[in-house]
């Protein structure tokens, strides 16, 4: 319960993937979740000038997501 928390993914909680070049998150999913909520919760850093796509849309950050979703971010951004 305290990984789920933390953001580890067990086999059955619910996910959404956070993705750029070179990364590929899977975090667990929160009622309520924001795109903003999912990449920080990834790890994946971003730069203030990226753009959040949701399933192949362009959104904001404040845009919240559904179980399963595929957030992808742009321009390709290192994770050094």
């Amino acid at each position: 319960m305290a990984e789920e928390m933390q953001g580890v993914v067990s086999e059955q909680s619910p996910v959404v993937t956070v993705r750029s070049n070179g990364a590929k998150r899977e975090v667990s999913w929160t009622d309520g979740m924001t795109v903003q909520q999912a990449i920080t919760a990834s790890g994946i850093r971003t730069k203030w000038t990226s753009k959040y796509y949701l399933d192949g849309q362009r959104v904001r950050g404040y845009q919240q997501v559904a179980v399963g979703g595929v957030i992808t971010i742009s321009p390709p951004i290192k994770n050094g």
